[in-house]
């Protein structure tokens, strides 16, 4: 048996969190669980809309779908192994140790405005900040190696001074959300002005090139394989990374986690508000953009906004094997491996260096 703890009030995390379009390589690697769950999305969509409906052929084999979808999917899979206990919205708070073997976990349930404790034999971290696993005094890491460490010729800052080239720190990628956005009118909400709208950092980017006629629409700003809208007109928008805005995320307390969360859906919102709106871009565009907006019926219980900050790295655990570089661009078969997958190196802004 097994209870299921997540601290939000949905399962799925960022993959029915606003993720609309996986990030695959080759799907030949895919397997287990994840190919099942790609082939009920499939099977749901060739359900409800026909074989030959635009929603099959949208969802390009189950790599797309509707985040409430995936959530619906999940739901169903943990409700057909009878086996599983789902706690929502429960914010880890301690472990008790034997030396190095977990006894209890002990949560704050948000809702009861109380403390939970759970007992077994098996614990499993699969949170986005590793949490338990730092409670149970595991050796980890936050930030970028140095360039020496690991020989890796991409570790490390990568521009500024010559002698700073290189260097390790303590920063992580920055994060965002991964916004579901949709150009189906007769499903869409306009974008919400957010409660700290700030302008600045997009007058100079988006909208100097609306009014220089670089972009001529928001689809404009679709530019990698999102560009293409999955099943119902939703789209992916994953570039609205807050450089800097994740420092302190990972090892701050639940209420400065809140705050960071909180400035980045501000920050996204900011973006889109000011596209959809401000005078000082051409009435042309603002017209354009006003096509476009959050999904209706997507997140109907969070302001059609995804609940799930997109952690793109956290904590990382020491094992008795560190994954480097040339794991992935060099020596990548391994005789004893366990999975297999299939993408590139992404790596996102990490900080601005003037």
């Amino acid at each position: 048996t097994v209870a299921l703890i997540d601290i939000n009030k949905h399962i799925g995390g960022v993959v029915s969190g606003g993720l609309t379009a996986t990030d695959i390589g080759d799907r030949r690697t895919v397997g287990g669980l994840a190919d099942e769950v790609f082939k009920r999305i499939v099977k749901f969509y060739t359900g409800k809309y026909g074989a030959d409906s635009e929603q099959v052929k949208d969802c390009h084999e189950g790599l797309k779908f509707e985040p409430k979808v995936a959530e619906m999917i999940f739901e169903q899979m943990l409700a057909e192994t009878k086996r599983v206990t789902i706690f929502r919205a429960h914010r880890y708070k301690a472990v008790t140790l034997d030396k190095t073997t977990i006894q209890a976990l002990t949560v704050d349930d948000l809702a009861a405005r109380s403390e939970k404790t759970f007992t077994g034999a098996v614990f499993i971290d699969a949170s986005y900040e590793g949490d338990l696993l730092a409670g149970a005094r595991v050796p980890y890491r936050i930030g970028r190696e140095a360039r020496a460490e690991f020989g890796e010729h991409l570790a490390g800052l990568a521009e500024g001074p010559k002698q700073l080239r290189g260097l390790g720190d303590h920063r992580t990628m920055a994060y965002n959300y991964r916004v579901c956005i949709t150009s189906e009118t007769t499903n869409r909400v306009l974008f919400p002005k957010p409660e700290h709208y700030d302008p600045a950092p997009f007058s100079k980017t988006d909208g100097e090139r609306a009014k220089k006629g670089l972009i001529k629409g928001f689809g404009n700003l679709f530019t990698t394989t999102i560009g293409k809208a999955g099943p119902n007109k939703k789209y992916d928008a994953n570039w609205c990374d807050f450089v800097g805005n994740s420092e302190g995320y990972i090892e701050g307390d639940w209420e400065t986690r809140d705050r960071i969360a909180a400035k980045e859906r501000d920050y996204f919102l900011s973006r889109l508000w000011y596209l959809q709106n401000d005078p000082g871009l051409p009435e042309a565009f603002r017209n354009e953009v006003r096509g476009w907006g959050l999904p209706n019926d997507e997140f109907t219980d969070n302001g059609h906004f995804p609940f799930q900050l997109y952690v793109r790295t956290g904590r990382r655990m020491l094992g008795s094997y560190i994954m480097s570089e040339r794991d992935v661009t060099q020596d990548r078969w391994k005789p004893d491996g366990v999975c297999s997958g299939s993408y590139g190196v992404a790596c996102h802004w990490v900080q601005w260096v003037w």
